[in-house]
């Protein structure tokens, strides 16, 4: 788990009230922020159905949308069927 996620989500010290799911709190740190649907676990929760290379292309607009400096960066090539749902390589 992310260091600056680990600190939002205890609240401790100059971390009281804040919330480790505000995109201002990373942007204030100057931290990339991922979204939920972007974050590893929920891809890798997601690895073995068929649609995870759409999952993945959706998770790379997710990205981006939440931090501009990436718009047109990430690459979203991954639902172009290429990906295999049963590869163990996910975890």
């Amino acid at each position: 788990m992310p260091l600056l996620y680990q600190k939002l989500k205890s609240g401790e010290g100059e971390y009281v009230g804040a919330d480790p799911e505000d995109k201002d709190e990373y942007k204030a740190e100057n931290i990339f922020f991922v979204p939920e649907v972007a974050r590893w676990s929920f891809l890798q929760s997601r690895a073995k159905l068929p649609d995870i290379g759409k999952k993945v292309d959706e998770a790379m607009d997710a990205i981006e949308k939440d931090n501009p400096s990436l718009k047109d960066v990430l690459p979203k090539v991954f639902a172009r069927g290429n990906l295999d749902p049963t590869n163990t390589w996910v975890g």
